[in-house]
């Protein structure tokens, strides 16, 4: 019964692998490039909001739109000191792709840490976790293709 047990835990686990959102100018979007980035900004807090629309007037207003807003904060960040400090955010990607209606949405919550580096606190070395939750529908069904 153990065996089985692990067996089921095991299989129940899925790792997914998918394309993340792109957006041209990607270094305005530091969570989508990098959890480890997540509390690291000059400011106390950030609110980063970014969008992509793809194929404008080509395949009969069938385009690609990407939208994502994002949201972190640094975590006993002392100004004008060089101690180390986190840093916790929020990130939310919704897409819909061409005429098939593919949609996704993607919740990660990021979670970092920062020590800082040398005399100076010139330099950090970042640690960055992302967990979240993605969901993706087709609204057409298979039997529209044909």
């Amino acid at each position: 019964m153990k065996n089985f047990a692990i067996i089921i835990i095991l299989l129940s686990l899925h790792v997914a692998n998918a394309q993340d959102a792109q957006f041209s100018q990607f270094t305005a979007s530091p969570l989508n490039l990098n959890p480890a980035l997540t509390g690291n900004s000059p400011c106390d807090w950030r609110l980063v909001l970014n969008a992509r629309n793809e194929w404008i007037g080509v395949a009969n207003g069938n385009t690609f739109l990407t939208g994502s807003i994002s949201g972190d904060v640094a975590i006993g960040k002392i100004r004008n000191k060089k101690t180390n400090f986190g840093g916790v955010g929020l990130l939310i990607n919704g897409s819909k792709d061409g005429s098939l209606n593919m949609m996704s949405t993607d919740i990660p919550a990021n979670g970092a840490y920062h020590f800082v580096m040398g005399k100076a606190g010139l330099s950090t070395l970042s640690f960055g976790l992302q967990l979240g939750i993605k969901s993706e529908v087709c609204g057409q069904y298979f039997n529209d293709l044909t």
